[in-house]
């Protein structure tokens, strides 16, 4: 029995390798103008059918190859396929050099982790004109935004930041959305004074799962019962304006109002989601919020 195991086992490394294995030169020539037309309408298959998973095709046959004809998504794609392999780091850089829009984020993450943010903002800003699908898009998009949104910042420039806050908030970006929100309450960085949007904007931000926003929420509520005044307000949302982290437990005045919102709050702020965002929208009335990460996809209604 074992040794049939064995055999089998032999027989199938035999077939796996035979899959894999160096395509010819001709057939690697073969594929040249795929790789070429894949440089402007990029399609990834090609990169599969034309050896660049085979790590002796790709550094020695396409990587010279790319180099020379400055084709940025074929260097990307020598990358992605073999991050392991020594320098193979040179080929990421050279595609992000020449414009390739992952490479470039990838570029910008290594440069943020070493505390490079300037140089980081740089390929983020050119990045994201490019071909990211949607979830990179709007993570990079949102890094910026937190960046430039952020007074205390060095980065501040609310005029930079207005945009890539409308846009990230539309992708689903928590924080961009909680930030929107405390804006257009207080009438702030150009955005003008609306409750009822402000209020759309937290919501959308909860249904993306931010703790912050349902403390937001919980204030807005004190607010409009006269329970806190203005100040107050403003001074406790601020504190949850660059992150969605929950700041109740290290808060003796108030309760944690993402945990123990009442009944008649629970059903305070449904009567505003339904009025002012989708009477369609099913709510759960009275006893509970519903306020959790895993209704993310309902904040689609919102990106409209």
């Amino acid at each position: 029995m074992n040794s049939f195991k064995i055999t089998l086992c032999f027989v199938l490394s035999l077939y796996t390798f035979s899959k894999v294995q160096a395509q010819s030169i001709q057939e690697l020539e073969t594929c040249q103008n795929l790789v070429l037309e894949s440089e402007t309408e990029y399609d990834s298959t090609t990169y599969d059918e034309c050896g660049f998973n085979d790590l002796r095709n790709a550094i020695a046959y396409w990587a010279p190859l790319a180099e020379q004809n400055k084709w940025a998504n074929a260097l990307y794609e020598i990358y992605k396929r073999h991050p392991d392999y020594p320098s193979i780091k040179n080929y990421l850089y050279k595609a992000a050099q020449l414009g390739q829009s992952n490479a470039m984020v990838l570029v910008g993450h290594e440069l943020f982790d070493q505390d490079k943010i300037a140089e980081a903002m740089r390929y983020y800003n050119i990045a994201i004109h490019g071909d990211l699908d949607e979830q990179t898009q709007g993570d990079i998009t949102g890094r910026l935004a937190m960046l430039y949104a952020n007074p205390n910042g060095p980065y501040y420039d609310i005029d930079k930041a207005l945009p890539l806050l409308q846009k990230a908030a539309l992708q689903r970006q928590a924080k961009p959305n909680n930030i929107l929100g405390i804006l257009s309450l207080f009438g702030m960085g150009g955005m003008p004074q609306n409750a009822e949007e402000s209020f759309k904007y937290f919501w959308r931000a909860i249904l993306l799962g931010c703790p912050a926003a349902e403390e937001n929420l919980g204030f807005f509520l004190l607010a409009k019962d006269k329970k806190i005044n203005n100040t107050t307000l403003r001074q406790e949302m601020m504190a949850r304006a660059y992150s969605c982290d929950s700041v109740a437990e290290t808060s003796t005045d108030y309760p944690p109002y993402h945990l123990t919102f009442s009944p008649q709050q629970c059903a305070d702020l449904n009567y505003y989601a339904q009025r002012l965002v989708d009477t369609s929208l099913p709510f759960t009335g009275k006893d509970e919020c519903a306020f959790s990460s895993d209704m993310g996809q309902m904040a689609d209604f919102l990106s409209k």
